[in-house]
């Protein structure tokens, strides 16, 4: 009897012609497609860098790409310094080489042939160095270097190669750090480089935080990175951060803030974070700059961000003493954020792509937000906040140059008092209004938008202040029951002492507005956000005892442009009296954006007074 191999298919099944055609069908298919799972990752990598970077964001993605172009690859080529890189890796490899080649070969022929005494030990101790890993020598290796003054010298690659028996290449570190505990430092760097320092090329991975610089780190460049999966931050500046250049860097899922500068104790001055990567950030923002003197955030690509963070976030967010908040010039410049911005649990409203948080104290520094692209964000592009609640100003900004496609809600979410400059702003499909104007604390101040021109697809006010914008539901028409001077923007010829133009529209008459005293006329006007047909005007005082009856002369204004004014119900004296709620109901028809109320006279006070401004449609 013979034996012969077995197969999937037998060799009489591969005689008959049938058997032969199926089994070649389904071999090349198989062929095929195997060899399409390993080239189109290859071919989607080469045709997305011929993309423009429009088309790199589109979703859904294009297959071809519309125009073919190699200025990525040219660009990386010129950006990313390659020739440079690649001629330092010829002289740091050859000189390691060389040097082992002499010293080691030496060492070797010692220990094997001449046997001298205590050779043994000598190997032994060689050996043991395989066992220590790599990651645990690079920090100690730096200092060494540094302490013998051959920083950005060859010799610090080259002597380090013929001390050990292995030699560090790629600088990949990568740990075991399942979870964070903010009391261990399972950081790569925890502390100072020292001034003049560089790091580049390194892998850094499964870490608490990759970079947590503190103390001296003059003139630092930290550059052609990747710092993937920390619990906590990719990098932080922890203050006194001067001249460090942060660029050409790749993060993706951090637990924190994935770049950060944090001016604790000192600040971080003439800093800037350039052309980097982020991608899913957890928590937190995309890039965070917390506090600072002339820091510059450009040309990033920041991409999905999670719960409770932004793409990009200036803020004055202390955390702790001593802080130092923004200062100077705050340049954020050339930036794509893609889907970016999330809802915030903790606050239970949405966070923008680019947040600007005045949290702990006004924001007086200049902030100059240029040629920014937000494409797909869930909510707003553009947010302007008091994080903790308390008010404090967001001013001194200008946002020039932007376009937004597909933001979810509003291009603009202003939450606190406070003014920007808006020009060349474009927006397309904007999903509910233009813009969201309604500072909190009711009644804290106005956000003021200039529109500094060239601004389009923008122009509408979300309407009711009482209410969240959902992503893509519109701008809802207004009830005619409802209130629409409550919660809007207010401003007025004067005020007296904390009575504040925004008291008159915070939904509470028991809180009032006070014009500066004995200097009639005082006006009160409020912005309704869109042109409104107002039918009613009704004027509420404090309604307890203790204001006593009082008369108020009066006229009612309207206008659309918040410029010209015409009179919707004509001057006269009005009856505000405790025993008839302190109440007074004014029948006005006009369509108007901005009402006015223009005041000549109180008999109960010299000055103009309302616990409650409110307007109706009906």
């Amino acid at each position: 009897m013979s034996s012969a191999t077995r197969t999937l298919v037998s060799p009489a099944v591969l005689a008959r012609p049938r058997g032969r055609a199926v089994y070649w069908t389904v071999f090349t298919g198989i062929l095929v497609l195997f060899a399409l799972a390993f080239l189109f990752p290859v071919y989607w990598m080469a045709s997305g860098a011929m993309k423009s970077p429009d088309e790199v964001a589109r979703t859904p993605p294009t297959l071809v790409p519309q125009t073919w172009s190699t200025s990525g690859y040219t660009d990386a080529w010129e950006l990313m310094r390659l020739p440079t890189h690649l001629w330092n890796t010829v002289v740091q490899a050859a000189g390691a080489w060389l040097f082992q080649l002499v010293f080691c070969t030496a060492a070797a022929y010692a220990l094997s042939r001449l046997r001298p005494a205590f050779g043994k030990l000598i190997l032994g101790g060689i050996l043991a160095t395989l066992m220590v890993p790599a990651q645990a020598l690079v920090v100690p290796k730096y200092l060494t270097v540094a302490d013998l003054g051959l920083l950005n010298d060859p010799l610090a690659i080259w002597l380090p190669a013929v001390a050990n028996a292995f030699n560090i290449e790629d600088f990949a570190v990568i740990g075991e750090v399942t979870e964070r505990v903010d009391s261990s430092p399972d950081n790569f760097v925890n502390g100072s480089l020292g001034p003049d320092s560089s790091v580049s090329g390194m892998w850094l991975q499964h870490l608490k935080v990759g970079l947590w610089l503190t103390g001296t780190n003059d003139n630092l460049v930290v550059e052609d990175s990747r710092f993937l999966d920390m619990t906590a931050d990719g990098l932080n500046l922890n203050g006194n951060a001067r001249g460090v250049k942060v660029r050409n860097n790749f993060l993706r899922n951090q637990g924190d803030d994935a770049l950060a500068m944090w001016s604790l104790n000192a600040p971080n001055t003439n800093s800037s974070f350039e052309n980097n990567t982020v991608s899913q950030p957890n928590l937190a923002n995309g890039i965070a700059i917390y506090g600072g003197t002339d820091i510059t955030v450009r040309n990033n690509l920041v991409t999905d961000t999670n719960a409770l963070g932004s793409g990009i976030a200036i803020s004055n967010q202390k955390f702790l003493d001593p802080f130092h908040p923004l200062a100077g010039t705050i340049t954020v410049d050339g930036n794509t954020l893609v889907r970016t911005g999330a809802m915030n649990p903790n606050w239970n409203h949405p966070m923008g792509a680019l947040r600007v948080d005045s949290y702990d104290s006004a924001i007086e520094a200049q902030v100059r937000i240029t040629n920014t692209t937000v494409t797909d964000s869930p909510y707003s592009a553009f947010e302007f906040v008091s994080g903790s609640g308390r008010g404090f100003a967001a001013r001194n900004i200008t946002v020039d140059g932007a376009t937004v496609n597909r933001a979810g809600t509003v291009v603009v979410q202003a939450e606190t008092q406070g003014a920007a400059t808006f020009r060349n702003v474009t927006a397309t499909g904007v999903g509910s209004a233009g813009v969201y104007n309604c500072p909190y604390p009711s009644g804290s101040g106005t956000f003021t938008l200039t529109d500094g021109g060239g601004n389009s697809g923008w122009d509408s006010t979300w309407s009711d202040c009482s209410t969240w914008p959902q992503p893509g539901q519109g701008n809802p028409d207004p009830g005619p029951d409802r209130n629409l001077a409550q919660g809007r923007p207010a401003t007025a010829t004067g005020s007296q002492d904390v009575y504040t133009p925004g008291k008159a529209v915070d939904g509470d008459a028991g809180t009032y507005w006070e014009s500066t005293n004995n200097a009639f006329p005082q006006s009160l006007t409020v912005d309704l956000g869109s042109a409104q047909a107002v039918r009613r005007v009704v004027l509420k005082l404090p309604p307890q005892s203790a204001w006593q009856a009082r008369t108020q002369t009066l006229s009612v204004q309207g206008g659309t442009d918040g410029s010209s004014y015409a009179t919707l119900a004509a001057s006269k004296a009005y009856r505000f009296d405790p025993a008839t709620g302190n109440t007074v109901t004014i029948p006005v028809s006009g369509t108007v954006r901005h009402l006015r109320l223009h005041v000549t006279g109180n008999t109960g006070w010299p000055a103009a007074q309302f616990g409650e401004v409110e307007a109706y449609l009906s």
